[in-house]
């Protein structure tokens, strides 16, 4: 069985890509500004044609082509922020804490209820071993989205990183009870099982 902190980067990665991946809101809704797009068959836009691009770009482990294709669709739709979200997953990717903060920054002070702009920050402090920094983040995004499985393995892990056993038990259950086929609910029920 991996170590803790081996399965905590392996989340921080996963949970990075899924961010990348994502381009909703709070309501699971696209956040799109379409003034001025031009629709292309199937009733796209070119926003939404070119962060499908950048999605598959991430899912094929090709970052570059993904970071050119979120700074062109920040360029092309400046009133979206999750752009910014998507730069900010590629840097925790590639270990650059500092842009990634100041791109999910960016993202939360353009749209404040973006769930995922919150986790990011949230993934950032984790990273940087800052784990009651990241709480603020993740209660944030717990407020915006509270049946977020993501949030609850978020909340988990950092209060499982701060010693603070019965919040990382509640959240590990939240967890569990929302996501049981998830990647992480092996780890977090056998962890669970072995607690008192």
């Amino acid at each position: 069985m991996p170590s803790l902190q081996q399965h905590l980067r392996a989340q921080v990665i996963l949970l990075s890509f899924l961010l990348a991946c994502s381009g909703s809101n709070e309501d699971g809704r696209e956040v799109l500004n379409d003034e001025g797009a031009t629709a292309i068959p199937g009733g796209y836009s070119d926003y939404e044609a070119d962060y499908g691009l950048a999605v598959e770009a991430v899912a094929a482990g090709d970052l570059a082509a993904a970071e050119k294709i979120y700074q062109g669709l920040a360029i092309k739709e400046p009133a979206s922020a999750s752009p910014w979200v998507g730069l900010g997953s590629l840097a925790v990717m590639g270990g650059d804490l500092d842009t990634a903060e100041t791109n999910y920054q960016r993202a939360t002070q353009m749209d404040p209820k973006l769930l995922t702009a919150h986790i990011g920050l949230g993934t950032v402090d984790m990273e940087r071993g800052a784990y009651s920094e990241a709480l603020p983040h993740y209660q944030q995004a717990s407020e915006l989205q509270p049946d977020s499985p993501d949030v609850h393995l978020a909340l988990h892990n950092a209060y499982r990183e701060l010693g603070d056993i019965a919040g990382a038990k509640t959240h590990g259950r939240k967890y569990v009870e929302l996501a049981p086929d998830d990647a992480s609910a092996a780890w977090v029920k056998s962890w669970l099982a072995a607690q008192p």
